[in-house]
């Protein structure tokens, strides 16, 4: 377990250098503008977003990591 957290402390710190916070504001955006911008949505589309985002860059980043 603590190198799954050492894993995930590497990976969030070197993302944080990338700007993925508008891809998530996009995601969330398209996933309101489908409901017709129901209300009370707002943060499971962002949740939502997210984790599309997070997956889609945890394979680009985790290829790059090593477990000491």
């Amino acid at each position: 377990m603590r190198n799954i957290i050492e894993l995930w402390k590497r990976w969030i710190a070197r993302v944080k250098g990338d700007c993925f916070l508008e891809e998530i504001r996009y995601i969330a955006y398209l996933k309101a503008k489908a409901r017709n911008f129901e209300p009370g949505h707002e943060w499971e589309d962002w949740f939502e977003a997210e984790k599309e985002v997070v997956s889609r860059h945890y394979e680009k980043y985790a290829n790059n990591l090593s477990i000491n």
